[in-house]
């Protein structure tokens, strides 16, 4: 997905008609559509150089696209990489920023484009612009989305760990242990694992957003 901008311009509406429009224009005229240039998603574009080395690509790497609130964030948006040569060609984006490697934020209706180049280009100025961007079209705040998805990271670690209990429990009664102890074992796994799916669909659940006019 090389180009953000749309392809086609928005259409302009049918003229208001009152007492003082002038008589050249044609009341009658078939009204124009209005079209809505709007994603499902705003935006978030990673301009980078591939064959990127050094101290900034590392810290993008390593520090900023591992943050918690970039990471997780990033799933309210549609994530784009883009070369230089590639942004050069897309009109929001070389209008905004010359930096590589730079991120630019675009909203869904194309009208708010935020890019954050040099000293402006560490996780929390990212994460500042994801979430502006984010509230501004989405009903629930990305901020709360995060969080939630923070939760369902700790209680899925949790049940990795009680599974790893279980399964040594397993192995152990399967040398030594009687049928009824086996048996134990297994339902307990087995409601281990209907936990898990409990929390995976609330995962999905938490970046299943709605924008603010639906």
């Amino acid at each position: 997905m090389p180009r953000i901008s749309p392809e086609t311009p928005v259409s302009k509406a049918k003229p208001v008609i009152t007492s003082e429009t002038p008589t050249e224009v044609d009341a009658d005229a078939p009204e124009e559509v209005v079209e809505s240039t709007t994603a499902e998603k705003p935006f978030l574009v990673y301009v980078e150089d591939p064959a990127g080395t050094g101290e900034k690509f590392d810290a993008i790497q390593k520090v900023l696209l591992q943050d918690e609130r970039v990471a997780y964030g990033s799933r309210a948006f549609t994530a784009v990489r883009m070369t230089p040569e590639e942004a050069a060609g897309d009109p929001l984006i070389a209008a905004k920023g010359k930096a590589v490697p730079r991120f630019v934020v675009v909203s869904a209706d194309f009208s708010m484009v935020t890019s954050l180049e040099g000293n402006a280009l560490n996780a929390g100025a990212v994460w500042n612009a994801m979430k502006a961007t984010s509230d501004k079209f989405f009903a629930t705040s990305l901020e709360s989305c995060v969080r939630a998805m923070k939760d369902t990271i700790l209680d899925l670690d949790k049940i990795e760990g009680e599974r790893k209990v279980l399964e040594d429990k397993k192995t152990r009664v399967a040398a030594k242990g009687t049928e009824t102890e086996q048996k134990l074992v297994e339902a307990k796994l087995a409601a281990l694992e209907e936990r898990k799916q409990k929390v995976m669909d609330k995962q999905r659940a938490v970046w299943e957003l709605k924008p603010k006019a639906a």
